[in-house]
Parts: C-alpha cells; structure tokens; sequence
C-alpha cells in the first residue's frame, strides 16, 4: 500500500509535535486520573470509550488537554488477518498477547494513556510503550507464532486527532475527523528523532 508523498509529509508534520514534545506538558493531574480511574473506567474490549471517559473525566476536573492527542492503530496488512498484535495486553492473570481489530490510545505531554496496556496503571512515553505493546516479541512455544518487527512497523498505520476533537464528535455520535494515517515505522521514528 503506497501513500502519496505529500499526503505522507503532511500527515508525518501533523504528528511530530505530539512525538517530540517532552513531557513538560505536566501530565502529572492526568496520570493521577488514569491510575485512580484504572479500574472503575476500564471496560474491556473498549479502548475507544475508556480513553473517552478518561477525557471526559479530565475535562471535569478543569485538566488542560491543549495537546492532547488520541490515536488510532490499525494492520493495514495481512498478517494475523489484518489484525494489530499487541504484546503487553492487559489480561485477567497477566499481561501478554492478543490480538486486535484496531486499538485507540491517549498521548499528552508525550506519554501514553492506555487502560489496555498491562496489568496495572502504566503510563509510559510513546517510544517504550510503541516497543513494549507492540514491537517486542517474546519467543513463542512451538505451536504460537511471531508476527515480526518489521511486519508490524510497515502495515501497522496510525492516525490521530485532538482529545477535544474527539470528544466532540463521539458525544454528538459523529465520527472523529482523524489526519492522515502514516505507517507506525514513520511515527516511531519521528518519535526518536533528535534534532
């Protein structure tokens, strides 16, 4: 699947501010909201309406969200049935693999908000939750199977839009207006770019 090199460029300048930002943004009444909210806002199978109520939650407790992005991975390729293989899926006994139609996740500050994301309220930055959650594959048994890096940062595609944004259009049931998507290779690079 090949992207126009301009849409490619845009979408890749809409998301560097989100991946280079440092965590200075103060995320500190947020991450107290996401690990007091860990479990009475979680609700499995629904990465999508638990970052909605995060944000919703922020916004009631005044938390600037200025910056903040909500993101959406998808497997625009074959592999695993064009599902996203997710390595530190939070889990009833423990954290481990399982695989996803799609995933949506909260970034702010440069750290990442995800109720999905191991057992136990971790707020990581993008490059070691991109790393751990997906990009990290343990050996497998005999009879499991490992997807592979590179697989995943060519075909796995990422799109963004504003926290607000998002809220907005989910409480008025319409769709988010996300930015072009880029391949997840593209936004982990931005992510450790150093200028």
């Amino acid at each position: 699947m090949k992207m126009p090199v301009t849409s490619l460029l845009a979408a890749t300048f809409a998301l560097a501010p989100l991946l280079t930002r440092p965590a200075a943004a103060d995320p500190t009444r947020l991450t107290e909201l996401f690990r007091d909210g860990f479990v009475s806002m979680y609700a499995p199978g629904g990465c999508g309406n638990n970052i909605l109520r995060l944000i919703q939650k922020a916004e009631e407790a005044r938390i600037p969200l200025n910056d903040a992005q909500v993101i959406v991975l998808e497997n625009e390729g074959g592999s695993v049935f064009g599902m996203l293989n997710v390595e530190s899926a939070r889990d009833e006994r423990w954290p481990g693999e399982k695989n996803w139609y799609f995933h949506v996740i909260l970034v702010h500050g440069g750290l990442v908000y995800d109720f999905d994301y191991t057992n136990d309220p971790v707020v990581d930055t993008v490059e070691s939750y991109l790393e751990r959650m997906f990009l990290h594959e343990e050996r497998r048994p005999p009879d499991g199977f490992l997807v592979g890096r590179e697989h995943k940062l060519n075909e796995y595609s990422v799109r963004s839009v504003s926290a607000r944004d998002y809220l907005r259009a989910r409480t008025r049931n319409e769709k988010p207006k996300y930015s072009e998507k880029i391949w997840l290779r593209q936004y982990l690079d931005s992510a450790t770019k150093k200028d």
